[in-house]
């Protein structure tokens, strides 16, 4: 046996390079000039060529391609990244332009979209919506179009027989209502057809993604759409007494919450919290709220020896919970998980401007990778926060118990304050206006996920 071992390794020996890193190539380019359903090779011209099967795509790419040859047609143009070809004896491709590969994929996508057509110049023009009734609800499209754009973000230019396992597959990340709906190929055709401004269909029944706007433009963009009396005119201003109140006894709080669920219909509050570490089992020690008047509140839930006091006879559970209440957030993760872990909240009728953020980006197919900070969302929809000091953020993040410390410093209460103060009504009002009733759904969708994740 030991012997056979031995015999083994010096047989592969000498197809092995000492630094096998230096040897891989990433970000590479090529030409596909040979194929067949289960494998394809790469044109590296002054590289030689590389190779790779349907089974590198598959675990690369996370799904199946049946047919390397109809998504790989010869011809197109890829970027990839590869290694050095160690070809065992014995191996199962016996084509000879196979076996002289130096290189194999390890993934591969489709290197270029097409370039976005002068007609949807403007990343707010959605006239080109189109689509029947009974080919899919108007309400359910930025849902479809998502699932399309994440598979033709790796693979671009698939045949419609290829896009239909999207929603077929039961891994899909497409809601199964839309799935369902879409479940055959006419209708996948008439549906690309139908949103010309995010996609081509081919002569080739092959369907082309058009390639993503700069994030840059587009908030450009935004603020040209956001008229003059939609942004205010005067600073935010935080005035313990006048329209900034320190809540330190649950009465007080109780009182607070029945005059806000007495006021005007629909009812909007701005909502942030502090604490140590927020999260699952980071401490909340801090709850702001501001309403639409230009008031806040920070409810102080270290006053008292029991916060939960706050929640159950100060009303804040109820307030917080009740469907007929817009809660305004940015990033709701840590807020959430908080309320719902320490409390016992279940927050409902969120609107996150991260998550908002995010669908108006992809909507526009804009390139970005987060929902935001509150600075710059504040500064496109609202006025610059000038607030967040660096030297401010450098206590937060260094200073242990930095948000239980009491009394709370003057830079503590504005901090605090402002940060519910900017949210609405502008950053609200101007943000739910620019999600086309398209895309509604694709924001419902995310904020549920985001909600029930409490981690």
């Amino acid at each position: 046996m030991a012997e056979s071992q031995n015999e083994s390794r010096n047989k592969y020996k000498v197809y092995r390079p000492n630094r096998m890193k230096d040897l891989t190539v990433t970000g590479r380019e090529g030409t596909i000039i040979k194929n067949s359903i289960e494998w394809a090779i790469i044109d590296m011209e002054n590289d030689g060529w590389a190779f790779f099967n349907s089974i590198t795509v598959n675990k690369t790419c996370k799904f199946n391609v049946d047919n390397v040859s109809e998504c790989f047609p010869i011809g197109t143009k890829v970027r990839f990244n590869a290694r050095m070809w160690l070809e065992p004896e014995g191996s199962t491709y016996t084509d000879q332009d196979v076996r002289s590969c130096r290189w194999i994929v390890n993934s591969v996508r489709t290197s270029l979209f097409v370039p976005i057509p002068v007609m949807h110049n403007s990343a707010f023009n959605f006239d080109s919506y189109n689509v029947p009734p009974e080919i899919l609800p108007s309400d359910k499209i930025g849902e479809a179009v998502i699932g399309l754009m994440k598979r033709l973000k790796s693979i671009n230019g698939l045949p419609i027989t290829q896009l239909l396992k999207t929603y077929t597959s039961e891994f899909s990340n497409i809601p199964v209502n839309i799935r369902t709906v879409l479940s055959n190929a006419d209708k996948l055709r008439i549906l690309v057809r139908c949103l010309p401004r995010y996609f081509i269909l081919t002569d080739h029944d092959t369907v082309l993604a058009y390639n993503c706007r700069e994030k840059d433009d587009v908030d450009l963009e935004i603020g040209k759409l956001i008229p003059v009396g939609w942004r205010p005119n005067e600073p935010i201003t935080v005035n313990v007494g006048q329209n900034t109140h320190i809540i330190e006894h649950p009465t007080d709080c109780a009182a607070v919450v029945e005059e806000i669920l007495a006021g005007p219909k629909p009812i909007t509050i701005a909502l942030d919290c502090e604490g140590e570490s927020l999260g699952k089992t980071g401490k909340l020690t801090l709850l702001q709220m501001s309403t639409s008047t230009g008031q806040a509140y920070l409810v102080d839930v270290l006053a008292v020896p029991n916060p939960t006091t706050f929640f159950a006879e100060g009303g804040l559970k109820k307030l917080l919970e009740n469907p007929n209440v817009i809660k305004v957030i940015h990033d709701c993760r840590a807020d959430n998980a908080a309320l719902f872990h320490q409390f016992a909240v279940t927050l409902s009728n969120v609107f996150d401007t991260a998550v908002a953020y995010t669908v108006i980006m992809e909507q526009c197919q804009a390139n970005r990778s987060n929902g935001g900070s509150l600075e710059h969302l504040c500064d496109l929809f609202s006025k610059p926060l000038v607030t967040k000091t660096k030297q401010m953020k450098k206590k937060m993040a260094y200073v242990k118990g930095f948000w239980s410390r009491r009394p709370m410093t003057p830079e503590m209460i504005k901090y605090a304050a402002v940060d519910a103060l900017s949210l609405v009504p502008h950053v609200y009002d101007n943000m739910k206006r620019l999600i086309h009733t398209s895309w509604q759904s694709r924001y419902d969708t995310l904020i549920t996920e985001k909600l029930l994740k409490r981690k």
